[in-house]
This record gives C-alpha cells, sequence and structure tokens, in this order.
C-alpha cells in the first residue's frame, strides 16, 4: 500500500512504547510486509 501524505503532523509509537511527533511538508507512506516506510519533507 502506498499513501500520499499532506502537510501537518505524524505520531510515531516504536517498540519501547516512546511516542515522537514530526512535522513534515508532505510526502508519501509505504507498507510492505508489516513494515512503514515514510518518505517526508
Amino acid at each position: 500500500m502506498i499513501s500520499a501524505l499532506k502537510a501537518g503532523r505524524i505520531k510515531v509509537i516504536d517498540n519501547d512504547k516512546q511516542t515522537q511527533y514530526f512535522t513534515i511538508g508532505g510526502g508519501i507512506l509505504e507498507v510492505l510486509h508489516n513494515q512503514v516506510l515514510v518518505l517526508a519533507e
């Protein structure tokens, strides 16, 4: 699955349950084999 990302904020929760927020200007998100790849400005 590939999806476009609009400008805004994304929330990331890692394996240790740590939460991080990132402000992005847009980009793409790809999900493949239960892994997520985000390419963003």
